[in-house]
């Protein structure tokens, strides 16, 4: 349901509303003199090179409004004469206000509007996105590194606004003879998308191949320009070319079948994955690394989210560790490890001379475990070096 702001709660939403974008955010208003926190957020947005789009109805900016216009790459500015309405949007809220994105007012003016969730107001959201589209459409665009109107010329609506002139993923999917997940797939595995928060976003290199963001009702959707898509084509055709090359193809399972395999636990093979740098951790999950990709690592789509396979045959390193540290690994002493061992047959108790009353040798199932013993020691927990993920 939508929500009720006052003075202090519109300008506090807007903030966060700039602050939590993360593909997409459109700003209309038709006074435009930006205070200097606003101009922090929109600067940083810009550094992340977020697609930001402002429409303004007055045509007299102040001289150091448009310097700084000028500075920012990834704000297009836009003019829409008779402009009124003041709404502000990012891919999952919508403000509908009395506050102009003017100094002034933010600070002096009495206001109040209308906070609008997507996943709770879907109908609504719906209408005011289409409407601020439709401001776009109709509004003129400004040139930002000369802050002047460019009039739009009907032979030129293409190259100008060709926001609808470009293929959906699944379009895209369609006219390559793929599935959908399939291509959103690749895409991720090229770097064109990546994962954040179980979320698709377009990378830099998605961006500048001329992808683009669209926030709908059903969530955020990508456009990729016809030069993508012959360019993609290419690329795929060379790919399953390259595949129909391979005379083995290598099963591949997932990180928790791997970990089975290895004899660690899931927990414990990401860890180690980390130290390796096959993996890295982002929004505290984990994701392929360049060098986990080489390595043959890869993302895939399941109905519970994504999920990292790799290849049966893969090899990891195991490290060999001496009794302490696996039995702190463990989380017993090493005297109830020692016990474990002798109980699991890798070691057997002898009895040795008077000063050594408690001698273990190494058994054949234990050297077939991986164990290996050391040069002569007078301890137990340095004679042994034991597989990390030796099992019982």
């Amino acid at each position: 349901m939508a929500k009720f702001l006052n003075t202090s709660a519109t300008n506090y939403f807007l903030e966060e509303l700039i602050k939590n974008a993360k593909d997409r955010l459109i700003l209309i208003s038709p006074f435009l003199k930006l205070n200097d926190r606003m101009r922090e957020l929109l600067a940083d947005k810009n550094r992340l090179k977020i697609d930001m789009r402002i429409v303004y109805g007055k045509s007299e900016l102040a001289p150091e409004e448009i310097n700084w216009l000028k500075t920012q790459t990834y704000i297009h500015t836009r003019f829409c004469k008779n402009l009124h309405a003041k709404c502000y949007l990012n891919e999952e809220f919508c403000i509908i206000t009395s506050l102009n994105l003017y100094e002034f007012s933010q600070i002096n003016n009495n206001e109040m509007g209308v906070l609008i969730n997507r996943n709770e107001d879907v109908e609504l959201y719906k209408d005011a996105y289409e409407e601020a589209q439709r401001i776009i459409r109709i509004s003129e665009e400004v040139n930002n590194s000369s802050l002047e109107i460019v009039l739009k010329k009907p032979e030129q609506k293409i190259k100008t606004d060709n926001y609808y002139e470009k293929f959906t993923t699944s379009k895209l999917a369609q006219k390559l003879g793929l599935k959908t997940d399939d291509l959103t797939e690749k895409l991720i595995n090229l770097g064109y998308l990546e994962i954040r928060d179980d979320k698709q976003y377009l990378t830099t290199k998605g961006k500048e191949a001329g992808g683009e963001s669209r926030v709908r009702v059903s969530g955020c959707s990508y456009f990729w320009s016809e030069d993508f898509a012959l360019e993609i084509t290419k690329t795929i055709s060379s790919l399953k070319k390259n595949e129909q090359i391979k005379p083995i193809e290598v099963r591949k399972i997932k990180l928790s079948e791997l970990a089975e395999k290895l004899g660690f636990s899931t927990n414990e093979l990401i860890i180690k994955l980390i130290s390796l740098e096959y993996l890295e951790i982002r929004d505290k999950k984990p994701y392929l690394t360049e060098k986990g990709k080489l390595a043959g690592g890869e993302l895939r789509t399941e109905q519970s989210g994504y999920n990292c396979f790799w290849a049966e045959d893969f090899f990891l390193t195991i490290e060999k560790i001496n009794s302490v540290k696996l039995a702190k690994k463990l989380g017993i002493t090493t005297d109830e490890l020692i016990d474990k061992l002798v109980k699991s047959e890798y070691l057997k108790k002898d009895i040795g001379w008077l000063i050594f009353p408690h001698s273990y040798y190494l058994t054949e199932k234990g050297k077939n475990a991986g164990i290996e013993e050391t040069e002569i020691s007078f301890t137990n927990e340095d004679r042994f070096l034991y597989p990390e993920n030796i099992s019982f």
